[in-house]
This record gives structure tokens, sequence and C-alpha cells, in this order.
């Protein structure tokens, strides 16, 4: 279920642009609230989704990343598959980064070394 608004415009989430949100993303993060990192980082992944859809353009990929990372700290390797395949699944411009690192994540989840095998 998306949580962008019925007000919100493609892009925004409560009002803003999803590129506003970066700073506070960050700070959640390094403050360790990363449930509340999580809820917004899918906000604004629905909300750079919207916008792509609209506009015709490729996805944000920063959100996705940092989501996976925030998952990636948690342990929680199947949530971090998941954005990550959300990722993959976008019709445009896929940054080869984020499908390696869905390689290691899928590695991760299945409890083998990747790269050692």
């Amino acid at each position: 279920m998306p949580f962008f608004t019925r007000k919100d415009k493609p892009g925004e989430y409560k009002g803003r642009h999803y590129t506003e949100y970066v700073d506070e993303v960050t700070e959640l993060k390094r403050q360790g609230k990363l449930e509340e990192a999580e809820t917004l980082l899918l906000a604004l992944i629905d909300a750079t989704e919207a916008e792509a859809k609209a506009e015709k353009t490729i996805v944000a990929p920063a959100y996705y990343e940092h989501l996976a990372i925030v998952y990636r700290t948690q342990k929680d390797y199947a949530s971090e598959v998941s954005v990550l395949e959300r990722y993959s699944k976008q019709p445009r411009g896929q940054k080869e980064k984020l499908l390696e690192r869905l390689k290691k994540a899928r590695a991760l989840r299945d409890g083998k070394n990747y790269g050692r095998e």
C-alpha cells in the first residue's frame, strides 16, 4: 500500500519532494532509529516510483540502497532481497551496484558465502 497521500503529487511525500528527505534519512540511520528510517524510506520509494511512472523516467536508486543497508544492519536479509528485487523490477535504468548487492543479499539470505563458493 503506497504511503503517499491523495494530496501528494507524484514524487512527493507529505507535501515535500522525496529529494528533500536525504538529511532526515541520514540522521535517522546515524541515530540508530532504523524502524523510523525504514518507514520513511518505504514511503520515499513509493514517491520515487510514482514520479518515475508519471514522468516516464528512471527511479532514484538512493533510497532503495539506504533501505537495503538498514536491512543488512538488522541482518534481515530477506527484506534486503525484497527491496532490491523491487528495484530490479523497475522498467528503466538499473544501477549495477545495486544489482550486485542483490546477488550478495541473496547469498546471505540463503546462508551462502558470497564469492567463496
